[in-house]
């Protein structure tokens, strides 16, 4: 007996390794109950061998030990990977980096509110320069997000202006009224390798506390040609 498991068990078992099944054997033969065999069915078997079946149990169960060990081993180390992957991502997401991100966009902040210059907070496949310009790298329909907590001086509602421009063609044009922490968004067509101007103005009774603008492009890892590239 090996940890109370019947020479005959740990014969069948070798059995199945030496076929090249050692992982399934482990599995295959504790769930089926029916080929396992008791204390005296294993004693005839050894009695029938002799010393051979003796020296082969004795080999089984070396091999037995090191297979369950191998697969312990690498069990746990897959383990170990995995965590080490996991909290190595969580650490650097805490401190504001993105990891393996599909996405193409940009998250801004505004940081100047005299000249309305921003900052990027983070960007993928989208570029900031000179603090108010932005280049995409794929053409096609963004999502434009806007948070905002836009305060009035007095009675009059303020309002937020932003307009984006690409050229001298407007691009797109939101408006957001004084509230706290609002948010709006909608859709626009951006070309591609074009700087993409952003304009804000508001009234002077208005004041902003904070202003976030964000892009998304819509269509994932897939960017096509223009169709002014294609004629």
């Amino acid at each position: 007996m090996f940890f109370g498991v019947s020479d005959c068990f740990l014969l069948r078992l070798f059995a199945y390794c030496i076929k090249g099944k050692c992982f399934l054997a482990v599995l295959f033969i504790a769930l089926r109950p029916s080929i396992s065999m008791d204390s005296k069915d294993a004693q005839e078997t050894l009695e029938r061998g002799g010393e051979d079946a003796r020296c082969t149990c004795r080999g089984a169960r070396r091999k037995v030990v090191a297979v369950l060990f191998i697969q312990s081993l690498l069990t746990a180390t897959c383990a170990a990977i995995s965590l080490w992957i996991f909290f190595g991502q969580t650490e650097k997401q805490d401190k504001g980096i993105m990891l393996f991100s599909p996405d193409k966009g940009i998250y801004l902040e505004l940081i100047d509110k005299e000249k309305f210059t921003f900052n990027t907070l983070w960007n993928n496949s989208v570029n900031l320069q000179h603090g108010k310009n932005v280049v995409v790298s794929c053409g096609g329909p963004y999502t434009v997000y806007m948070w905002a907590n836009v305060t009035s001086f007095d009675e009059l509602s303020g309002t937020v202006n932003l307009t984006m421009l690409q050229g001298n063609q407007i691009v797109y044009q939101q408006t957001m009224q004084s509230t706290e922490r609002a948010k709006v968004q909608s859709a626009a067509m951006l070309a591609e390798d074009k700087e993409i101007t952003l304009e804000i103005s508001k009234k002077e009774n208005t004041d902003i506390k904070f202003l976030h603008i964000g892009l998304h492009y819509m269509l994932g890892d897939q960017c096509f040609e223009s169709p002014e590239e294609r004629t």
